[in-house]
């Protein structure tokens, strides 16, 4: 998120680098190589696609979160895009239409929108740089055609009058547009502001309705029903699922095996999750994640991530030898009903990237058969493994699933990897006739008379630069103490220029600024400022409070409350925390229980030092995102929520005290 053309396009005659040097793309081979000519020879050759960059990267470039933006401004980026995206290259191969169709095209939406041509063509290649919303908020300062020109208060006016006359069209009342601008300089008079024009108003509202057509038809049924599900191709499936990245669907499971903790005490530490996004075109897996936490808007943000994401750089972080060239930006995505799907977060992160996100039917599977199939299919794989617990115990009967088990976490997921990207993507699928990942090569270059997509943008950095987007925030007003977070206090000197601001657009109200935070790592925030558009942390008020998630100082409390302390007390919730690390600490050797939950902390912590999390430079220093691995230590591990075990286990939640001191007795009777 550290610049807005952070990414490329693999098509014909764009220019790449590659080992340093610029080439243009002549031809795309295939899903994973182009041929290319160096700018300054004349020979072709072929590059591997993992290895293009761009030739140049904006490294001083402005950082944009689109929910913190105005929603002026926000408003504003959506209209941008209503107006160019009938320009856009669809699904189905839009590229093949001729330049004369859509420089007619482009022409029509100019004049719809009342902006120039040239003002349409700036505002396509900003989207086509990175396919993200934020890429079209306007910048500071405006002017210019296309801009507006009208003042905040004006604009409001304006849009309240649309909304009225569009409102009153239809309840079915005859109203006519001067009776509208009517009312709109009535309005504008009694607040002592300039009158728009009758042309504006009529420009405004032709765009809302041209807007809001546009919408409706590029909707999908709200219920997708059985009969007429599939057409002539099997492997189209759900209505709309018509090519690569147009329908994915997303779920998560606990798995069916238990891990152990390292290679040297090999302590079993309970059962992971995984969550899980299929593309229901081709079947291909396009991303997944590992935790041995509960599902929450994080591992949902991630997976999303690892699904848009090129994968090479993953891959070899884990030393994992497979190819994976499945990549790009999603159009729509079916999840259930969890409280994580329908997250603040998730909403604007998928707003960001223009990603639908629909909730299938409570209790209803089979509007989610094809995410359903592949947890099924996965998990039978999983029951191979050693140290399964099998679907249920009398499948497990006698087994010491504790006993066999011998896989840490991290070798969980590598196998996973390998068994997703390496062996279903390989293997025929009998809906398909093909195997997952011919059929996405299929759906991308074309096949049988049907037309490809294209080659996806490709999105360059990694998870960490764009995980921002999907992490948890809250607005909050900066005061000389700083900012008080869940009762935690943070400062840093650049809030300083923020204490007891007011609103610009507001006087009587003072400034609220975003703020985000990655649950498996309260001790600091990160904060965009508004004028220089830089990310910066902003840690602890009290550096010495140790690195906890969420879910850790919520036990805490509960800690706290439990021997008569205030929860809200930030001092005392971390004397709870402290004391309860130590009660853990002086009994692990009693209980098995206690040792499992110490081994299964360090696991978290070891888990989460490899997995994508927000960068920045302490204090003052802005937040340039990069797609290196920090060099500093990680975050301390776990969600913000509590890890659930398989019952059978006799294991206790991490840090659940009431639970910890019941194990302790348990054991000193047995002793």
């Amino acid at each position: 998120m550290n610049d807005r053309t952070n990414a490329i396009q693999i098509k014909r005659g764009e220019i790449v680098s590659y080992m340093g040097r610029p080439y243009e793309i002549v031809h795309v081979v295939d899903i994973e190589r182009v041929n290319a000519r160096e700018c300054d020879g004349s020979d072709v050759v072929t590059l591997p696609i993992s290895s293009l960059a761009q030739v140049t990267l904006l490294g001083d470039a402005e950082a944009v979160d689109f929910s913190a933006a105005s929603p002026e401004d926000q408003a504003e980026a959506r209209r941008r895009f209503a107006c160019i995206e009938p320009t856009l290259d669809g699904p189905s191969a839009g590229s093949l239409a001729s330049a004369d169709s859509k420089l007619s095209v482009a022409r029509e939406r100019a004049r719809a929108f009342d902006v120039a041509l040239a003002t349409v063509y700036r505002w396509k290649g900003l989207w086509e740089s990175t396919e993200r919303l934020s890429a079209l908020l306007p910048k500071t300062g405006g002017g210019g055609r296309g801009e507006s020109r009208i003042e905040d208060l004006i604009e409001d006016q304006l849009r309240v009058a649309v909304e009225e006359h569009l409102l009153k069209q239809k309840r079915g009342e005859k109203v006519k547009l001067e009776r509208t601008h009517a009312a709109l300089n009535k309005s504008c008079n009694e607040a002592g502001l300039r009158v728009p024009h009758f042309s504006t108003l009529r420009r405004r509202l032709a765009a809302e309705k041209a807007r809001r057509r546009m919408e409706r038809a590029n909707r999908l049924p709200h219920e997708i029903q059985h009969s007429g599900m599939y057409g002539d191709d099997p492997g189209i499936g759900f209505a709309g699922a018509d090519a690569p990245l147009a329908m994915v669907q997303i779920d998560h499971t606990p798995c069916d095996v238990v891990v152990v903790s390292d290679d040297e005490y090999r302590i079993p530490i309970g059962r992971p999750w995984i969550t899980l996004a299929i593309d229901v075109y081709s079947r291909v897996v396009l991303g997944f994640y590992v935790s041995l936490d509960r599902p929450s808007v994080v591992s949902v943000g991630l997976c999303l991530l690892h699904a848009m994401l090129p994968k090479e750089a993953w891959l070899a972080k884990r030393g994992i030898d497979v190819s994976a060239p499945i990549y790009g930006k999603i159009r729509l995505v079916l999840a259930d009903n969890a409280g994580e799907f329908r997250a603040k977060e998730i909403k604007g992160g998928c707003e960001e990237y223009r990603i639908e996100i629909r909730w299938r039917k409570v209790k209803q599977p089979k509007y989610g058969p094809h995410i359903e199939r592949l947890l099924e299919t996965t998990l039978e794989e999983i029951h191979t493994l050693p140290g399964t617990t099998f679907s249920n115990p009398k499948q497990r009967g006698d087994y010491d699933s504790e006993g066999k088990a011998v896989m840490t976490l991290a070798e969980f997921e590598r196998w996973l990897a390998q068994f997703l990207f390496g062996v279903y993507h390989n293997h025929d699928h009998s809906a398909l006739g093909t195997t997952p990942l011919k059929r996405w090569a299929e759906g991308i270059n074309g096949a049988n008379g049907r037309p490809g997509i294209g080659m996806p943008l490709r999105l360059l950095g990694d998870y960490d630069e764009r995980l921002m987007d999907f992490l948890p925030y809250k607005d909050h007003v900066v005061s000389s103490g700083g900012v008080k977070y869940d009762n935690v206090k943070y400062q840093a000197a650049i809030l300083r220029e923020f204490v007891d601001a007011r609103n610009p657009k507001n006087p009587k109200l003072k400034l609220k600024l975003r703020f985000r935070r990655d649950p498996r790592d309260i001790s600091k925030l990160y904060f965009l400022h508004p004028g220089v558009r830089k990310w910066f942390s902003v840690p602890y008020r009290h550096l010495g409070r140790p690195q906890i998630s969420l879910w850790e100082f919520l036990a805490a409390q509960k800690w706290a409350k439990a021997h008569g302390d205030d929860p809200a007390d930030e001092d005392a919730v971390f004397r709870a925390y402290t004391a309860m690390e130590q009660e853990v600490e002086n009994a692990k050797r009693l209980t098995k229980a206690a040792a499992r939950t110490q081994a299964r902390n360090q696991s978290r912590k070891r888990h989460h030092e490899r997995s994508p999390k927000p960068q920045a430079a302490d204090g003052d220093d802005p937040l340039i995102l990069l797609s290196a691995p920090p060099s500093t230590p990680s975050t301390r591990p776990a969600s913000d929520r509590n890890s659930v075990d398989d019952s059978s286990f006799d294991d206790v939640e991490l840090l659940d005290a009431s639970l910890f001191r019941r194990s302790v007795r348990r054991s000193g009777r047995r002793g």
